[in-house]
């Protein structure tokens, strides 16, 4: 039996070959480890930027809903207002966004500030669910198909028991039954200086470092504010990157780009009379 067992020297070399390999299984677990981190930080703002684009996307794309005789040097259906102090970007939606609609239920005169609404179904005013009712504070917009003009007010009272909304100021003009009434929702779209994306007051997402819009005309040229070309307005490109700190050498991020096409904005809108 050979009891000679190992010497110093073979002891160190294979002490260094075990070190050797340790530190190379160790550099490999750490750039997993990293490698792991920057793939799940990046399909999170992948997430965090799929998320709220969906939901612009499809705003964006319903912006004058409701709207078609309402013209749009009164109301514009798609508004980009100076940023202000603490923010980056703006941009105002207005459009029938709630599908909240009816339709003038008795002939109403000129001067008046009540419209009567027609009934859907017994104890209802408005079709789908209880939820849908129009909002006080909002605006409407009540069209005259005779006319082919649409008057634009303020809504200062609902009620849902006798079907009427009251609205300011007074109409104009006198309505058919069956004019068309529509509820007109205005939606704010920000982009603060910390990097936060904000519907109205809700956080759509956040650490998103860039955003960029450009508005498609009819002859395909791109502007900043299409407000002065609302009439040849099509489409808007939209590019939003989100992005997160730094963790050994990488940096989570991720960008999406994205087409809408503007479905009620390319109308022929009459003159409105008189609006709010």
């Amino acid at each position: 039996m050979n009891r000679r067992g190992f010497t110093l020297l073979e002891l160190l070399a294979a002490i260094g070959v075990a070190s050797i390999a340790l530190v190379m299984l160790a550099s490999a677990v750490r750039s997993q480890g990293s490698s792991a981190i920057y793939q799940m930080g990046s399909a999170d703002m992948q997430q965090n930027v799929r998320g709220a684009l969906e939901l612009f996307r499809r705003e964006v794309r319903m912006a004058g809903y409701g709207m078609s005789s309402v013209l749009a040097t009164t109301l514009p259906v798609l508004e980009v207002p100076a940023a202000g102090a603490g923010n980056l970007y703006r941009v105002n939606l207005r459009g029938n966004f709630g599908f909240v609609k009816s339709r003038v239920n008795a002939p109403t005169a000129a001067g008046a500030s009540t419209v009567a609404l027609q009934r859907y179904s017994v104890g209802a005013c408005m079709p789908g669910t209880p939820a849908k009712s129009f909002m006080t504070g909002e605006r409407v917009s009540i069209d005259s198909a005779l006319l082919g003009v649409a008057e634009v007010r303020r809504i200062t009272g609902y009620d849902a028991v006798n079907c009427t909304i009251s609205v300011t100021p007074a109409l104009t003009v006198s309505y058919d039954s069956g004019s068309p009434v529509n509820e007109i929702r205005e939606i704010d779209y920000r982009l603060d200086d910390a990097n936060v994306l904000w519907r109205e007051d809700v956080v759509m997402a956040d650490n998103i470092d860039a955003m960029q819009m450009a508005y498609v005309l009819k002859d395909g040229t791109q502007v900043a504010d299409p407000a002065a070309v609302l009439a040849d307005l099509r489409s808007a490109t939209i590019s939003l990157r989100s992005q997160t700190t730094e963790h050994d050498g990488l940096t989570p991020q991720a960008e999406l780009q994205s087409e809408i096409r503007i479905r009620n904005i390319a109308l022929v809108r009459t003159p409105a009379i008189d609006n709010l």
